[in-house]
């Protein structure tokens, strides 16, 4: 990895404090106590069948389930998965909603495709005695239930900022920002952004929007340095996008950490290329602890239980010499979180 001014790593994090930002990371528990909220109303309590609505299919949903699975099965309820098939299939989830609230589910954890556009299904799913998380993408009305959700915009700050360290505070970056429109990454962009924007010597040449898609990802990165081969650091959203960018710069013969890519969350394969260099840092999230927290928070809530209705999970960044170090237990199934 590069040090082009021969900054160090503490003197970039000392530039970044003096710019105003202050990280209020929690150790790895990874959850903020918001502020204090209650149990408002009596939900309808006939069915113990609690439905898990996703978005989409792949590693990271898989591990959200396994997390809220296990937990609800602990809990004595009946576990139902169903995904919507990608995040541009709206109308998909919504019949998904719909269908549930017919079926009348005793609750519903969701991932939405769409924070605006499922407000309406949350609120037919309230006015049934149905209670609705909003998980990892806030629900647009003030029926949910409940809320758990990650610190999305300081994720992508702290992103920002180990890419900078990584290229030395200077030189032409890209990024692969996410899904057009979703709340989550754009909150991470904008996040990013707003530390980038301290260091005048970062030049952000291209940005993409795209899904969470590795094939995608190496034919946009291709693209951007078939323009820029002096490109220094790449930015993307989703550990996927970081591995797509990485095999582009393999086919076209680079050098493992001659430019710089960053990303959120983990899985293998994004593991190995942090530790080859291809990667220079990830910041790891906690899907299994997300799901564990979602089943838990609507346990609390059928029951009537006086409870936090709103939680904040925090990802760790982690290095290639910090990987062996950090507790795995929120982003890997363990033997307890296997039905």
């Amino acid at each position: 990895m590069r040090a082009r001014n021969g900054l160090t790593a503490g003197a970039l994090f000392l530039i970044a404090a003096l710019v105003g930002f202050s990280a209020g990371r929690k150790a790895r528990s990874g959850v903020t106590p918001p502020d204090t909220g209650v149990a408002s109303r009596a939900w309808n309590h006939g069915s113990k069948r609690i439905a898990y609505v996703l978005p989409n299919e792949g590693p990271y949903y898989d591990l959200k389930w396994a997390g809220a699975q296990a937990e609800l099965l602990r809990l004595g309820y009946e576990p139902q998965k169903y995904t919507a098939g990608g995040y541009k299939n709206i109308k998909a989830q919504l019949d998904i909603m719909d269908d549930l609230i017919q079926k009348k589910v005793g609750g519903i954890i969701l991932h939405a495709v769409d924070q605006a556009a499922l407000a309406a299904a949350v609120d037919r799913a309230a006015a049934a005695g149905i209670p609705v998380i909003a998980e990892n993408v806030a629900a647009g009305t003030a029926s949910v239930a409940g809320s758990v959700q990650l610190a999305n915009y300081q994720n992508g700050y702290e992103l920002a900022m180990s890419l900078v360290n990584a290229i030395g505070g200077k030189g032409k970056i890209a990024a692969l920002v996410g899904p057009p429109g979703l709340e989550a990454s754009d909150s991470m962009w904008q996040g990013a952004k707003d530390y980038f924007a301290h260091w005048p010597g970062v030049e952000i040449v291209r940005v993409e929007y795209l899904q969470a898609n590795a094939p995608d990802a190496l034919t946009r990165t291709e693209a951007i340095l078939a323009a820029h081969e002096d490109l220094a650091g790449i930015y993307t959203w989703f550990v996927q996008n970081g591995i797509g960018a990485a095999q582009a710069l393999k086919a076209r013969g680079y050098r493992p950490g001659q430019v710089a890519i960053v990303a959120k969350d983990i899985d293998s394969q994004g593991e190995q290329l942090l530790r080859d260099g291809w990667i220079s840092a990830l910041l790891v999230g906690e899907p299994v602890t997300m799901g564990r927290t979602s089943a838990r928070l609507i346990d609390g809530l059928v029951r009537g239980s006086k409870i936090q209705t709103s939680v904040l999970l925090h990802n760790e960044l982690v290095t290639a010499r910090t990987i062996d170090h950090i507790d795995r237990t929120g982003f890997e199934v363990q033997r307890k979180d296997k039905p």
